[in-house]
């Protein structure tokens, strides 16, 4: 998507980094499909560093606050 995004002329890609069970709360009928499609901890980081590689920006969506300390520790600009 990141690669497409570029291509299509965007300045920036944006995702969302949540931990499901927390925003869905247990014995949601989504909860299963949302944590497959959820991308883990290192994965955004492999993710950043792509967006990097290529040169478009890295954004996400964050939900929870703890998950700030790592968009600051990869150098973000910004997040969501």
């Amino acid at each position: 998507m990141a690669r497409l995004a570029k291509e299509a002329g965007a300045d920036v890609a944006k995702y969302q980094f949540y931990r499901p069970l927390e925003v869905l709360g247990k014995g949601n009928p989504f909860l299963a499909e949302a944590e497959k499609a959820q991308l883990t901890v290192m994965e955004h980081k492999a993710l950043k560093e792509y967006c990097d590689l290529i040169g478009i920006e890295y954004c996400v969506s964050l939900f929870h606050a703890d998950l700030v300390d790592y968009t600051e520790d990869w150098g973000m600009k910004r997040f969501k």
